[in-house]
């Protein structure tokens, strides 16, 4: 006679688990969230597209856990997974690096115990210069340089060859406070004669203020005057 199996639920655990909300910069290889609860307790893991797009457009090729603060990661596909002896879980998915302006999009990360309840967090894309880069650990590495694709503009001008001195200003609006610079350069200016104007800058930081506050910076070059006929010459 064959052997009659039968196959348990999970017990019920009714008790609450947690996710933390983050902000994560657009450059940062993953998205990091810290699942917590009671030592071995199980969750079910699940991602909710907001306004970013799944699927490895602006997140989530796949899932991974670590139980060990970040030392070692476990591909997650489907089921229940326990928490630490700590009573946390790292849970990571990759984030897309694109050059498109979508700063604010959101998607979220939901922890369900065996009873049913979920936990929600949700992680915010930034692409303006602020937000976290994630260690592997979750942790945040401030040597890494923020994603910000908020456009800069420059503008044109009308210059007479007797110029000694060309200037040009760049602008560009900022979102958050001027504790985080935004970073842009370097910046070459080279004429149609590159004899005639040459100029060098290192990456520059713009400091603004909230509300999107313009913040402006000049460039200059410097022009050498010749007896040649060139009133078509740019830079």
């Amino acid at each position: 006679r064959p052997a009659l199996v039968i196959s348990l639920p999970y017990a019920d655990d009714d008790r609450a688990l947690t996710v933390n909300s983050i902000n994560v910069n657009e450059a940062s290889p993953y998205a990091v969230f810290q699942v917590s609860g009671a030592a071995g307790q199980l969750a079910a893991l699940s991602f909710t597209a907001g306004t970013a797009t799944a699927g490895a457009v602006d997140f989530g090729s796949s899932v991974e856990v670590s139980t060990d603060s970040g030392t070692t990661w476990t591909l997650y596909t489907t089921g229940n997974v326990a928490l630490n002896p700590s009573g946390t879980l790292l849970v990571r998915t990759p984030v897309v690096n694109d050059t498109i302006a979508d700063n604010n999009e959101t998607f979220t990360l939901s922890a369900t115990n065996t009873g049913g309840t979920a936990g929600v967090g949700t992680a915010t894309v930034k692409d303006d210069g602020t937000g976290t880069i994630f260690k592997p650990d979750g942790t945040n590495d401030p040597a890494i340089t923020r994603d910000d694709d908020r456009a800069l503009t420059v503008n044109s001008i009308s210059v007479n060859e007797a110029t000694p001195i060309v200037s040009v200003s760049f602008r560009k609006f900022c979102s958050h406070a001027g504790s985080m610079p935004s970073i842009f350069g370097p910046v070459a200016v080279i004429g149609a004669n590159a004899s005639e104007s040459a100029i060098r800058m290192p990456p520059q930081a713009m400091n603004g203020i909230a509300n999107e506050t313009p913040v402006r910076r000049c460039c200059r070059t410097f022009l050498s005057s010749s007896t040649i006929d060139e009133p078509s010459n740019g830079s």
